[in-house]
Formats: C-alpha cells, sequence, structure tokens
C-alpha cells in the first residue's frame, strides 16, 4: 500500500512526490504539439505542485 512521503525519482514524468491524501505532488507542463506525433515542453513549473483534489467551491 502507497504512505505519504514516498518520493518516485523514476516515475515516466520525473520526480513526483505522494501527498498524505494520495495524490500525487508534481510538476506543471505546457508542450507543443509536432507534426511527427510527439509533444515538445515550452513551459514547466520551477516546483513541485501540491494536489488539492478537492478546491473550495468544486463540491
Amino acid at each position: 500500500a502507497a504512505s505519504p512521503g514516498i518520493e518516485l525519482k523514476t516515475a515516466p514524468e520525473g520526480y513526483v512526490k505522494l501527498h498524505a491524501n494520495h495524490h500525487l505532488w508534481s510538476k506543471s507542463r505546457i508542450a507543443q504539439g509536432q507534426p511527427d506525433g510527439t509533444f515538445k515542453v515550452v513551459s514547466e513549473s520551477p516546483q513541485l505542485i501540491e494536489p488539492n483534489p478537492f478546491p473550495k467551491g468544486y463540491q
């Protein structure tokens, strides 16, 4: 079973961390689609972003 505080350094999207709510801290990325079907990352958040699966007003 997964537990908070686990850090995954080799996840497909790079470094991520598991939050106590069982969602991942991860970076936000903006990419541009390429003609060959791949994507080129054009912007990335500098830090991991804390997950907020139930934002105020969403319920």
